[in-house]
């Protein structure tokens, strides 16, 4: 939940739908990902790896779940920028808050921010 509407802090969920076997490695910066392991992004908040949800289907990709934690607005900005580029050519969807997002970083950052408020447009987690 939001620390307080002014500061644009909080919690928020978001998953990474993706063929591509290496794009929780690379969201976490690291080549060991297990649920609960943490990427600190400088100014930005932290990124916290939450689990992968196998496909039901052979076709379909694979699902990967993440808690972001950000102090600010400015935070909210700097973690997009970050998630826009470690995605980018992954042919990965971002989905924050069930919504799918458009893979622009002020698109993201939007979406951030609007999850965070808990915005009647993006379904929250309950």
């Amino acid at each position: 939940m939001p620390s307080s509407p002014t500061t644009g802090g909080g919690t928020v969920a978001f998953r990474i739908r993706s063929f591509d076997s290496e794009v929780h490695f690379r969201v976490m910066a690291t080549h060991n990902v297990v649920p609960g392991v943490r990427r600190h992004v400088h100014n930005g908040g932290v990124i916290v790896y939450v689990r992968a949800v196998d496909p039901a289907l052979t076709n379909m990709p694979r699902i990967h779940e993440f808690l972001v934690q950000l102090g600010s607005e400015n935070a909210a900005g700097i973690l997009a920028n970050r998630l826009w580029s470690d995605l980018q050519g992954t042919g990965a969807t971002l989905e924050i808050g069930r919504v799918e997002v458009h893979m622009q970083s002020a698109a993201i950052r939007d979406a951030l921010l609007m999850a965070r408020a808990g915005s009647p447009t993006v379904p929250s987690r309950r």
